[in-house]
Formats: C-alpha cells, structure tokens, sequence
C-alpha cells in the first residue's frame, strides 16, 4: 500500500496563482522596456546639450520609481508561483 498521505489539489489557487506569475512577468517586462528607452533617451540629449540638473533630478525620480515598479512586479510573481504550489500541495504559506 502507499504510505503517503493524499494531498488534495486546488485547480483555481493553481490557476490564481499562475496568472498572478505571469501578471508579475508581463509588470517586469514593462519596466526593462520602460527602463530602456528612458536611459537611451536621456543618453541621446544628454550628448547633444549636455547634464542639466533638472534633467539628472527627473531621471533619478523616474529611476527610483522604476525601481519601485521593478519590486512590486518581481512581488507579484513571488505570491503567484507561491500560490501555485499551495495549490499544488507542494508548498505551504508562511
């Protein structure tokens, strides 16, 4: 006989939990993209007129921001997987 103790499974945690993963990604995503074309357009003016202190004083906002972004998406994805594997049964919350 089998000795391991039946552990039931949970077909909407599962599904909660993988479309909050997936919802973290696509968040990631968006903030590299986001992150991207902020340093490459602030490299092309910076070239041309050169560091204004306004111009560095609204890149460190939008940096600090992304970075907010960044953290709450990677969060995001961090609850979903563990979610999933509650709902598996291979995991429990803490």
């Amino acid at each position: 006989m089998d000795d391991k103790p039946h552990i039931p499974t949970d077909l909407l945690a599962r599904t909660v939990g993988m479309v909050m993963f997936l919802a973290g990604l696509v968040l990631l995503v968006v903030v590299f993209v986001l992150t991207y074309r902020m340093f490459a357009a602030l490299g092309s003016r910076a070239a041309i007129r050169g560091l204004e202190i306004k111009a560095v004083g609204v890149a460190g906002v939008r940096v600090l921001l992304l970075f907010v972004m960044g953290y709450l998406a990677s969060l995001i994805s961090t609850k979903g997987i563990q979610l999933y594997g509650v709902g598996r049964g291979i995991a429990t919350t803490r």
